[in-house]
């Protein structure tokens, strides 16, 4: 009779009557509805779950699978079980979908179905846990949703108390659930967020933890940006990836030739809703976004400006307010760049540096700037094609877009006759105090104090002059 038994149960349509009888049995338990479409088990090498699903306490679909596959390696009836061990080739999950809660009373939607498999039998001594080897997880097409019922918030950007994530499709392997939250090595993820946020692609090694989230030998592509390295976000609670990404959320992040977006960056943070740019990153960027370190970091942005050096920014993601302190070891750039950075940054199409940084050409900076991005201390080198200067000046910006400035400049065999549209003038090497404010020759006014090396003037060269006035 056994034998026979045996027999019948190697056939699908009597294993989807056994799984049928079981899930009507938990629908009873749980008093909710389970089903299942059809099951097929191969003995110790492989199961196929056919549209299963489970209703939470609302009846909404809480979970579904279409179609859900498991390879089984190397089971042994009795070694496996005796060690308790399983190791599962492949899991692969197809067209599935989730819809998790966290309700009004402060618990999850799934929460009474933990309860149920987790309920004690004080009657049994406690046995020893399994342990289950994930050689690779396949993910095709998944929809997940998260509501959590304590909030009401709208907005535009990527919302983690209202998640809607459609075609998530993935590959893990060698996942480990044990000692982590989740560890394993990622290829090409994707997903859509109902925010509008692509995520093309996602691989590298993942470790997530309840304090930090951290990829190595990563490489993020989005609809915009191109990352590749290593990234880590530290923190006290998920919560604070959501609603304090600002100041509770540390980044560590090692970019190799990389590409970043405001247009991506904008999706998960606020501020950013005039600002745009696209910049190449290399280097090392720490901190928190409202206080952000960097070293030997390279930027490049426009056709061809590029900037190096080391850099801390306090009050991101407010850029008019933010506290820049750059030290450059390097900056190239022109007019035409810094009307672009300048018009994308601030958010106005139409907005330009002064007209007169055009006659510098291109030009080359060693040096640092303090202060704020209308409001500032430039301290350094430039070198252009009018010749070399030395600042150590204020520069301030009013919101006519109108400089001023204040402060000592050495001049290196430097043109003045073609800055100021004087032919009489031609080149001088000269130290002066200087406070003035315009930036067209037309509306210069200038209080100047200088110590003239040498200047050339209508053909002639002067040595050893001193100017007031």
């Amino acid at each position: 009779m056994l034998s026979i038994i045996l027999l019948l149960f190697q056939y699908k349509p009597v294993q989807t009557w056994a799984a049928k009888r079981a899930t009507a049995y938990l629908s009873e338990k749980l008093k909710t509805k389970v089903d299942i479409k059809s099951l097929y088990l191969k003995p110790f090498t492989s199961v196929v779950l056919e549209g299963f699903y489970v209703l939470d306490k609302k009846q909404d679909t809480l979970i579904s699978t279409p179609k859900l596959t498991v390879d089984i390696n190397g089971f042994s009836l009795f070694s496996s079980i005796n060690q308790r061990t399983l190791d599962l080739s492949l899991v692969q999950l197809d067209n599935g979908s989730a819809y998790l809660k966290k309700q009004k009373d402060s618990t999850s939607n799934l929460k009474f179905i933990i309860d149920y498999f987790n309920s004690p039998d004080t009657s049994k001594t406690p046995s020893k846990p399994w342990k289950v080897d994930f050689e690779k997880v396949v993910i095709n097409n998944f929809h997940f949703r998260y509501k959590n019922q304590l909030v009401d918030t709208a907005m535009a950007q990527v919302n983690f108390d209202d998640i809607d994530v459609k075609q998530f499709s993935t590959e893990i392997h060698n996942m480990d659930l044990v000692n982590h939250l989740f560890k394993g090595q990622i290829s090409r993820l994707t997903l859509h967020d109902k925010s509008g946020f692509y995520l093309k692609n996602l691989s590298g090694n993942a470790t997530v933890d309840t304090n930090q989230i951290m990829m190595q030998n990563m490489h993020v592509q989005t609809a915009h940006s191109d990352l590749k390295n290593y990234f880590r976000m530290r923190f006290k609670s998920f919560d604070d990836v959501g609603n304090h990404i600002e100041d509770r959320v540390y980044m560590d992040g090692d970019f190799k030739t990389s590409q970043i977006s405001s247009s991506d960056i904008a999706y998960f943070t606020n501020g950013l809703e005039k600002t745009k740019f696209d910049l190449g990153l290399d280097g090392r960027i720490k901190g928190y976004v409202n206080n952000l370190r960097s070293k030997d970091l390279l930027v490049t942005g426009g056709q061809a400006t590029y900037v190096k050096g080391d850099f801390a920014l306090k009050g991101l993601p407010d850029w008019d307010n933010t506290f820049l302190e750059l030290n450059f070891e390097q900056i190239a750039t022109n007019k035409k760049d810094l009307d672009y950075l300048y018009s994308n940054f601030t958010g106005k199409p139409n907005a330009k540096v002064p007209d007169i940084i055009a006659k510098f050409g291109q030009v080359n900076f060693t040096g640092r700037f303090t202060g704020l991005q209308n409001d500032f201390v430039a301290y350094g080198t430039f070198k252009t094609k009018l010749g070399r200067f030395d600042p150590d000046i204020n520069l301030k910006i009013n919101k006519a877009g109108k400089p001023s400035y204040s402060g000592k400049i050495a001049t290196f065999n430097f043109d003045l006759g073609s800055l100021l549209d004087e032919s009489d003038l031609g080149r001088a090497t000269l130290t002066a105090n200087v406070t003035g404010s315009g930036d067209e020759v037309k509306n210069l006014t200038e209080k100047l104090d200088a110590n003239i090396k040498n200047i050339s003037f209508k053909g002639y060269n002067y040595s050893n002059l001193t100017l007031n006035g």
